[in-house]
């Protein structure tokens, strides 16, 4: 395999902050109501538009970067209550800073990292089946799952419509030979035949090949019988690539 892709870019550093909730429920304050004060504090809220020449832009009010930017100054941040009181973060829970990555990819709201590469030189089967046997030697955490897609899972797809095509064309091929015949004995038997019939129209293709391989042989000699007897000559040729066994024939 070749360009080996990880769609997850490297973690980068954030701060973080883990409210107690006791301490919001001391204060006379939620964990929704903590979390915008300190969010549009930082992110900024919109609190107007300016509009000119036709166009809108959100005016957004926030914290300067000096009081946005450190753990400290976050911790100092204000939360008002409902009584007016301010209170500050760091006295309803714990600025942290952590590693978290730029990005989160979701699928069926779950969080997904897609690993792709470029296979040459080897069958898709085949890679997948060595794949997945490297995959259940791993030491996976319960709460991870792996799971082979891409090319891999529209080849599987395409195979399972035609598997349930196959199903619907014997299904109405049934419906059309009940319909047939009258009755619901006859359709079964002949499609429980089809295997069968196949089986002997081989041999038979396989015999008819042969006589056709004859017929050739056979017009070849009324061709050349005449120019050879006329001149004094025998006909002894081996007729085995024609019959598949060993036999001459002489004339």
């Amino acid at each position: 395999m070749s360009e080996v892709n990880i769609s997850r870019s490297d973690y980068q550093p954030e701060y973080q902050v883990d409210f107690d909730r006791e301490k919001l429920a001391l204060h006379g304050l939620n964990l929704s109501t903590a979390a915008t004060y300190l969010r549009n504090r930082i992110n900024g809220a919109t609190a107007s538009k300016y509009r000119e020449d036709g166009d809108e832009y959100d005016i957004k009010v926030r914290y300067a970067p000096e009081y946005r930017t450190s753990l400290e100054s976050i911790e100092n941040i204000l939360v008002y209550n409902a009584k007016g009181e301010g209170v500050r973060i760091k006295d309803l829970g714990k600025v942290v800073e952590r590693f978290a990555p730029p990005t989160i990819e979701r699928k069926d709201r779950e969080r997904i990292v897609t690993v792709s590469a470029v296979i040459s030189g080897a069958p898709l089967g085949d890679v997948v089946a060595a794949g997945n046997a490297i995959i259940d030697r791993m030491e996976k955490p319960s709460d991870i799952t792996i799971q082979v897609a891409g090319s891999f899972e529209d080849q599987q797809d395409s195979f399972r419509d035609l598997g349930t095509l196959g199903v619907l064309i014997i299904i109405l091929v049934f419906i059309v030979m009940a319909a047939q015949f009258e009755s619901l004995t006859y359709p079964f038997i002949l499609i429980l035949s089809v295997p069968f019939a196949m089986s002997v129209n081989l041999k038979a293709t396989k015999t008819i090949g042969k006589f056709l391989r004859l017929s050739m042989f056979a017009n070849k000699i009324i061709d050349y019988t005449p120019d050879y007897y006329s001149n004094g000559y025998k006909i002894r040729r081996n007729v085995s690539p024609y019959f598949g066994v060993e036999a001459n024939l002489t004339f």
